[in-house]
């Protein structure tokens, strides 16, 4: 779809100023803002849909999700064979953004985050919901101080047995073992939220600088990923082992790690209050720094060619 062609669309349901943000291989992503309120939105356009049936349980999924530590879905719109998914636009950025840009996080900071995860996660686990891609380019500075989960185009409803074969899809660098088995759990979510930990604590992927293969092996038969022991407190250490073990059966639960020592107060916290005071400053200056460096727009989503997509991207940084 041409840029004259998604400025008539976005019109047409009452959206101005579509801007590219970001595309793969069935997706692309755009700025838009809502002539009515004003408000700024994203917008992914899945062009080409010849089976709606084949989407529908996604609609499903963003539908229904409603909490305050997830990305808001806004409105799904169907356009002949495409489909346009209206979503809240974080204006502060995310959290590979943060990462790419060589700033670090202290220790605060990572449990603030891990907790706004774990609030999301349980979330969507209570309602037998997967989110599939937990990565630093899919949590979202809020701008009420909470990290949210977003891009929900490969979340999947989990049935009875806690499992589903046959459906291996999300950014290999943070799948769980038995994800690469084929076989996904509630807890495989959990396994990709201790690897991004450990990518926000290090700076890099546990897992950078190798080859899809090599990545494979390495999480079949490797050590599991952690942190520095001489960097980080005994605690944090601990949790991110908890997340990061390789039996699925072993590894912890969502429900688990709320309670870790590491997160427990912080949780009980945010769900008092609502908020952190922590990641609102966090937020707040990355966003004032990304609006100096891009001009006077707030913050600019930089496209991502490499960005994993099959209906999974609606917003990458």
């Amino acid at each position: 779809m041409n840029k004259e062609k998604m400025e008539q669309c976005a019109a047409a349901f009452g959206y101005s100023h579509p801007r590219l943000i970001g595309k793969g291989g069935f997706a692309f992503v755009f700025q838009a803002t809502d002539i009515d309120s004003s408000e700024i939105v994203v917008i992914k356009l899945i062009p080409d849909i010849e089976d709606k049936s084949k989407v529908e349980s996604e609609i499903k999924v963003l539908r229904e999700c409603h909490s305050s530590f997830i990305v808001k879905h806004i409105k799904t719109i169907w356009m002949d064979k495409n489909l346009l998914i209206v979503m809240e636009y974080c204006h502060c950025g995310s959290l590979g953004a943060f990462i790419k840009s060589g700033k670090r996080l202290n220790e605060d900071q990572l449990r603030e985050i891990a907790s706004c995860c774990l609030l999301g996660l349980s979330y969507l686990h209570n309602k037998r919901i997967m989110h599939r891609d937990i990565k630093p380019d899919n949590l979202f500075f809020s701008q009420n101080g909470l990290i949210k989960l977003g891009d929900f185009g490969l979340a999947i409803e989990v049935n009875h047995t806690c499992s589903q074969r046959n459906n291996c899809s999300g950014t290999i660098q943070y799948m769980a073992p038995e994800v690469l088995d084929e076989k996904t759990e509630l807890k495989s979510d959990v396994w990709s939220l201790g690897v991004t930990m450990v990518e926000l604590a290090e700076g890099k992927n546990p897992y950078s600088n190798k080859s899809a293969m090599g990545v494979v092996t390495s999480i079949i038969t490797g050590n599991p990923p952690s942190i520095s022991s001489s960097k980080w407190s005994t605690q944090f250490v601990d949790f991110v082992s908890k997340c990061c073990i390789k039996d699925v059966n072993e590894r912890w639960s969502v429900k688990d790690l709320m309670n870790h020592p590491f997160v427990k107060e912080s949780v009980e916290r945010l769900l008092k209050k609502g908020t952190s005071r922590v990641l609102f400053d966090l937020g707040d200056d990355f966003n004032k720094e990304a609006a100096e460096y891009n001009g006077a727009d707030p913050f600019v989503l930089t496209p991502n060619p490499n960005a994993v997509v099959g209906g999974n991207l609606w917003a990458v940084a």
